[in-house]
């Protein structure tokens, strides 16, 4: 059986090492920019998060910290630093990894489609580096940010399906540079210019309208963002649901625990695994007391057959009539006749 207390230290020895890892990332940020109060984190699914506590917003340097300050600042889940690059001069090249950007094609299409891509992407990688670039690899290892100096004519171009170049927005820092980038960022405004022309020349690149008024005020403030790629948008879909699993979202707790059974009953129609999922997460095993004291583990446990009813209930409105339950596809059905079997441990 899982040692509750073995767990515990695993999960302070993940904390210190990710702690570590922030911090390798902060102390790795170009000399250039370290004196710009533009600075926040991010987080496993790509949200910005500010070094104070405080809602981030690209919108509100009141929002932004200082280099200094991000480095004394507690990290809780933050995975690396944020800088915002609004009124600083630089523009970034962000590049996605095209096996994801084209992920949605397949056999030959999607081959074709990678190939075409990487034939680009290593022609703007050949531009930076001669052009002295900083260039670091992405948060996830496969794509690739290049920071320069230099202004734009538009505030953003989409480089087809596979990334973007802008001077407005921010840029998630890792510091994991590539062999061949410099150590600090240049001023590259006449090499910048002869990009953007040759790449609106072959519609590499087109220029993003710059969202007007209301919502992309609203879609920021509620945390929403308006500059992803498709495949930025599931991994975030994906993040964002093993943070819930993991119990490492601030919200509502009872609240995400129900929409995960909600989310769960709408994969597997078995209820017992519904009930080992969420019980074998790390947000039911170190889920502890609510503000009122009561054993949050033993609530759920006793409430469980309840929210799994009404969790069947609201899928069964639009969910398919048939499910997959142990393996055999059969017709779906409300009734739920819970009553967990004791099991071996790790069964």
């Amino acid at each position: 059986m899982t040692d509750p207390h073995a767990l515990a230290q695993q999960a302070a020895h993940d904390a210190a090492v990710r702690d570590q890892r922030v911090q390798g990332r902060i102390d790795a940020m170009p000399a250039q920019l370290r004196s710009f109060p533009h600075w926040g984190f991010y987080l496993g699914d790509k949200a910005p998060r500010s070094a104070s506590g405080v809602r981030f917003s690209i919108n509100d340097p009141t929002s932004w910290a200082t280099y200094d300050q991000l480095r004394t600042a507690p990290r809780g889940d933050a995975i690396g630093p944020t800088f915002v690059v609004n009124g600083t001069g630089l523009t970034v090249i962000d590049l996605d990894n095209p096996e994801r950007a084209f992920g949605s094609l397949d056999g030959e299409d999607r081959q074709r489609a990678i190939d075409a891509a990487n034939v680009q992407i290593n022609r703007l990688l050949k531009w930076a580096i001669e052009c002295g670039a900083w260039i670091e690899r992405s948060s996830s290892g496969k794509g690739l940010h290049i920071l320069v100096f230099g202004q734009t004519p538009e505030a953003k171009y989409a480089i087809r399906q596979y990334g973007h170049i802008y001077r407005d927005g921010h840029v998630h820092m890792t510091g994991d540079l590539h062999p061949r980038s410099s150590a600090s960022i240049p001023n590259a405004q006449s090499a910048l210019n002869e990009l953007i022309a040759y790449a609106l020349s072959i519609d590499l690149i087109r220029p993003v309208a710059k969202t007007e008024g209301t919502t992309a005020h609203v879609c920021e403030e509620h945390g929403r963002r308006l500059d992803l790629s498709d495949a930025q948008v599931i991994d975030a879909l994906n993040a964002s649901s093993r943070r819930m699993l993991d119990g490492e979202t601030p919200s509502n707790w009872s609240g995400d625990t129900f929409r995960l059974v909600l989310d769960l009953d709408k994969v597997t129609g078995d209820p017992e695994q519904v009930h080992r999922i969420l019980f074998a997460s790390k947000r039911l095993k170190f889920a502890g007391r609510a503000a009122n004291g009561a054993d949050r583990y033993a609530r759920t446990e006793d409430q469980f057959g309840v929210m799994l009813a009404k969790a069947r209930a609201k899928n069964d409105a639009y969910l398919s009539k048939f499910e997959c339950v142990n393996g055999v596809w059969q017709a779906r059905t409300g009734a739920l006749d819970f009553n967990p079997q004791p099991k071996e441990p790790n069964q």
